[in-house]
């Protein structure tokens, strides 16, 4: 095979510098030439396309929350909880009453409510007033009451709706008359009223506390002899009453000191004969009877 026959491919090299005219006119020589920036596309760079599946397990069951599985087991413990106070309270209870004196008593308290020794207590008394004014309301009563002289006696008690402002106290009707006159003849104004403080108490007493209310009526209409008399200048030549022993609450305990105050302070001016004395014992039975009329 001659030169002008042959055909020179060269790679990555640089070829001779034949302009393509003066190859075409000779016909001898005819170079094939790469251009140097030709992309070649390479298999190997392309990212491979990949598909992924979920594994699926037949029959899963979902799971539960933190705050759903709180409050199932949140529930039954608090009901567990609040049984379980519950019996405990009344076993203590029960423990309790076991221990009590009263169980180790045949005659204690259980015994004696049960047969019907609880009562009412009958409050039926009787009093006359020396009274300065009978009003519609109580806020009146009490302005009245403001105004009289200092130390005066003084109690406002209801009855029958009207408001009555009560100075002074007497064993008798004839007796308050008298002293409601000689209140008058002073220049001042006066009243008598007899009251009657009847029906049975509100609530029921035990055995020995009613004793001690019939001590406290017994004792009250002495009391009430006896300042009404230095009244009227002719004091008792004997009274006696007992000072009421006990620590009861309530209006009983509020009536036992005002019975034993009362006592204290007239045993106290029959000493000293002042009548600031005098009426703070009759200011102490006029207490008393504001509370026994509630009772």
């Amino acid at each position: 095979m001659n030169n002008s026959s042959r055909i020179q491919v060269k790679l990555n090299q640089n070829p001779p510098q034949t302009s393509d005219k003066q190859a075409h006119q000779s016909g001898l020589d005819f170079n094939w030439r790469f251009p140097s920036d030709i992309q070649y596309a390479q298999l190997d760079d392309a990212e491979p396309i990949v598909t992924t599946y979920e594994k699926i397990t037949p029959f899963a069951k979902p799971s539960l929350s933190a705050r759903r599985l709180f409050a199932r087991l949140a529930v039954p413990v608090v009901i567990a909880l609040l049984i379980g106070c519950f019996l405990g309270y009344i076993s203590l209870n029960l423990i309790k009453n076991q221990l009590s004196p009263e169980n180790q008593n045949p005659s204690a308290t259980f015994a004696t409510e049960s047969s019907g020794t609880f009562a009412f207590f009958e409050k039926n008394i009787n009093i006359s007033f020396i009274q300065s004014g009978v009003f519609s309301t109580k806020e009146s009563a009490n302005e009245t009451a403001k105004s009289l002289p200092k130390g005066t006696p003084q109690v406002v008690l209801n009855q029958g709706g009207k408001y009555y402002l009560f100075t002074g106290i007497a064993s008798s009707l004839e007796q308050a008359k008298a002293l409601a006159q000689g209140i008058k003849t002073s220049g001042g104004t006066a009243y008598w009223k007899a009251v009657d403080i009847e029906g049975k108490s509100s609530e029921r007493f035990s055995a020995s506390e009613l004793e001690q209310l019939k001590m406290l009526q017994s004792n009250i209409q002495v009391m009430i002899a006896a300042v009404a008399a230095e009244r009227m200048n002719s004091p008792l030549q004997e009274w006696h009453t007992d000072e009421v022993l006990g620590s009861q609450k309530g209006q009983l305990g509020q009536l036992i000191k005002l019975n034993n105050d009362s006592i204290s302070k007239f045993r106290s001016y029959t000493k000293s004969k002042t009548p600031e004395k005098l009426a703070e014992t009759e200011q102490k039975i006029l207490d008393f009877l504001k509370i026994y009329q509630t009772l």
